[in-house]
């Protein structure tokens, strides 16, 4: 586990401090730290209590949730889009946002079906509160790691899902599709990563989101147990739809770009 201070602390520190989930793998605050890892950006790792009311963190960040990027005295920075940008500007090299017009819109619209609203995270979670929800009402033994006040606080986050889970299943493996047909339409032309001839950001947060559908390995991602079965229970469910290609490339990614095992 990283070297976590709270929130208390890092509010009056200078210089980059990240909020993210201790022992947690969740994918947005993942993502944000191979982003940072991978540019060799150093930063102070703040404790954020998971789907909690948390004053002290809104009043310094604005919001209650991770990853949040406060650097000095500049705004927080929670977003996925706004994290990838700071970290673009404190170290532009190696570059994750390609320099041409066209590459760099399919990166942002690559990475916004993964990472952003109505995008393969966000509907995970929409479907698995509907599965949480069952099983917190002793209905299924379907893996849930929240209490019943941490399932109200996230469904007050992304919805009520008894009216977005039957659709949200079916924009997942859309999704799924669609970064499959990329990769291979790229592997025809000889490339191993999503768009263009080297690493982007559209590929970590894939990479990152992965454990959603399809767990890393023990050896590359140790994570809590009901977080794996999490995990284990949708790929599970969603079965031929997640095509194998996807997972060779979050394996290589990983292989070859990512400092392992992860820590969080």
């Amino acid at each position: 586990m990283l070297d976590y201070i709270s929130v208390l602390d890092a509010v009056g520190l200078p210089g980059l401090r990240v909020v993210l989930s201790p022992g947690f793998p969740g994918p947005w605050s993942v993502a944000a730290k191979m982003i940072l890892d991978l540019k060799g950006i150093r930063y102070l790792p703040v404790a954020q209590s998971i789907a909690c009311e948390d004053k002290v963190l809104r009043e310094w960040t604005g919001q209650e949730s991770a990853p949040v990027a406060m650097l000095d005295g500049e705004r927080g920075r929670s977003r996925w889009d706004e994290i990838l940008l700071l970290a673009e500007r404190l170290q532009p090299q190696p570059s994750l946002i390609p320099e041409g017009a066209r590459m760099r819109w399919e990166v942002s619209g690559l990475s916004s079906a993964i990472c952003g609203e109505d995008g393969l995270g966000w509907n995970f979670r929409l479907y698995k509160m509907a599965a949480w929800e069952d099983a917190l009402a002793g209905k299924s033994s379907e893996p849930v790691f929240l209490s019943r006040e941490q399932v109200d606080v996230m469904q007050f986050r992304y919805g009520d899902p008894s009216r977005s889970a039957a659709g949200a299943k079916s924009r997942m493996i859309a999704i799924l599709e669609l970064l499959a047909e990329q990769l291979h339409e790229n592997r025809r032309k000889g490339s191993p990563y999503l768009i263009g001839d080297r690493l982007t950001a559209a590929d970590i947060y894939w990479t990152s989101f992965s454990n959603l559908v399809a767990p890393m390995r023990h050896e590359h991602c140790p994570m809590p147990d009901a977080y794996r079965a999490m995990g284990e229970a949708m790929h599970a469910d969603l079965g031929d739809t997640i095509d194998r290609i996807l997972i060779e490339h979050r394996d290589a990614v990983l292989d070859r770009h990512i400092s392992l095992p992860l820590q969080f």
